[in-house]
């Protein structure tokens, strides 16, 4: 398929109707489709791996055609640089987030780039940090990893005072997923939510205590 062909494939599927609803949890809908994941998903599986209509689905700016672009670009093509591109362009947190999961996490060197990434102002940047992050810390199998992943609680204590809320969302999923790897994980993850509660900046209190109830809630 080329790239006229998948764009008439998803305008075969659009779904005007569910735009509405995208749009209420803060999707930018001014160029999607309203096409379903799952359709989506299934899409990309039938296209195969193409890194060149992977470029040119994600320069169309489609909301669906650059979903579909992160499901077929051949891992083995991707470097931080093309990464770094393509989060440029990204503009809501659906977007920032399939990137994440579908390519960034895959990457040796995700978790390097998310400990750079974190660093930066740039709101989509900063999410896709603390994304990537989480989707790894439930891929990426295996206790002689949990160290990499307990070091990394360092950079939510250190941004916990961003006050956006699609960083401070993906810090808490950050924390979650990383709570879910087994007990190690998870007392670290506490004992940064206690080190957060008792900081002096309402910000930083807040995400530490509001992280805690959550783990109190689901593991007692």
């Amino acid at each position: 398929m080329d790239k006229t062909a998948v764009l008439e494939a998803l305008r075969g599927l659009a779904d005007p109707s569910a735009l509405q609803g995208m749009s209420r949890f803060g999707i930018d809908t001014a160029n999607a489709m309203g096409v379903s994941m799952p359709q989506l998903r299934a899409l990309g599986r039938r296209m195969g791996q193409d890194a060149n209509l992977a470029t040119e689905l994600w320069a169309s700016g489609s909301r669906e055609a650059r979903i579909l672009a992160t499901l077929i670009v051949p891992k083995s093509t991707v470097d931080e640089g093309l990464v770094m591109r393509w989060l440029e362009d990204v503009n809501d947190w659906e977007t920032c987030d399939q990137l994440c999961m579908n390519l960034i996490r895959h990457h040796p060197s995700s978790l390097e780039w998310a400990a750079r990434w974190a660093d930066d102002e740039r709101l989509f940047v900063r999410r896709a940090a603390f994304a990537t992050v989480a989707a790894a810390a439930v891929s990426m199998k295996g206790v002689d990893r949990d160290p990499s992943f307990i070091s990394l609680l360092e950079l939510v204590e250190r941004h916990a005072e961003d006050g956006r809320p699609l960083v401070r969302k993906s810090m808490a999923w950050a924390m979650r997923s990383i709570a879910r790897r087994g007990d190690v994980c998870r007392t670290a993850v506490m004992d940064a939510c206690l080190r957060m509660e008792g900081s002096p900046s309402r910000k930083i209190s807040a995400l530490g205590y509001k992280s805690r109830k959550e783990l109190e809630v689901r593991y007692g």
